[in-house]
């Protein structure tokens, strides 16, 4: 090894040497670049290299305890991976792991609303129309053995008004707002008879919240319709959904 700065004796016994440009350790035998604190994992995770007293390195004798810890990682990798899948059956419905709920999901009790539905089914539902002048069907299922569902290019058509009249909505509600009332904009934040929310309602602060929330209202317009259009039994046995005249 050639010669180094301070950390020449605590790497005397390695298979590197010192590069005066970039000032860092070079590994002789991969030419991977290294810090002093990155040498000592280095050599033992890539060369099988373990210290001894702090100082002195040496090749692992044990060469079949390392094998078997590669061995042990490696099956616990796999066994994640395949927790991971297991997740979603070959189905392709949605099955329910508290493992990976997070918080607001087991406040909102999504994990039993759609456990057991597909999940493709749910996203074609949500899926924004094409534009008013492509007339064309929308499939939303297709499964061997079962009955195909298509939303016809009509009630697309028809689907597709309703989410651009959206944006008139909202254009109406946002300019309301804007001639309305301190006390009324607070009463609009209050989730209780009283007191009154000492804040007012406002608008979002960004653009893109903006824009994202009209996505939202829109692709939930989009769903409901589609799932209203579909009929009774359809809802109820593909989708646990009950519409009520009231």
């Amino acid at each position: 090894m050639t010669a180094t700065p301070a950390v020449l004796p605590q790497w005397r016994d390695l298979p590197v040497y010192w590069d005066w440009n970039f000032r860092l350790l070079i590994c002789e035998s991969c030419g991977f670049a290294l810090g002093p604190n990155q040498a000592s994992s280095h050599f033992w995770e890539k060369h099988q290299i373990i210290s001894r007293g702090g100082r002195t390195l040496r090749l692992a004798q044990e060469r079949s305890t390392y094998d078997h810890l590669q061995a042990l990682q490696e099956r616990e990798r796999t066994r994640h991976a395949a927790i991971q899948a297991a997740t979603v059956q070959d189905s392709g419905i949605a099955a329910r792991s508290f493992e990976s709920l997070r918080p607001w999901i087991e406040r909102t009790g999504w994990g039993q609303t759609y456990d057991g539905l597909h999940r493709d089914l749910l996203r074609r539902l949500t899926e924004m129309p094409l534009p008013y002048n492509r007339r064309q069907d929308h499939q939303l299922w297709s499964s061997p053995g079962e009955a195909d569902l298509i939303s016809p290019a009509a009630d697309e058509q028809v689907i597709w008004r309703i989410a651009y009249a959206v944006d008139s909505m909202l254009d109406r509600c946002e300019e309301t707002m804007q001639h309305t009332g301190r006390p009324i904009l607070c009463w609009l934040r209050t989730f209780q008879p009283s007191p009154c929310y000492p804040k007012p309602f406002v608008f979002l602060a960004r653009s893109t919240s903006t824009s994202r929330y009209r996505r939202i209202w829109k692709r939930f317009m989009v769903f409901l319709f589609r799932c209203f259009r579909l009929g009774t039994e359809v809802c109820r046995t593909r989708l646990r959904i009950k519409f009520r005249r009231k």
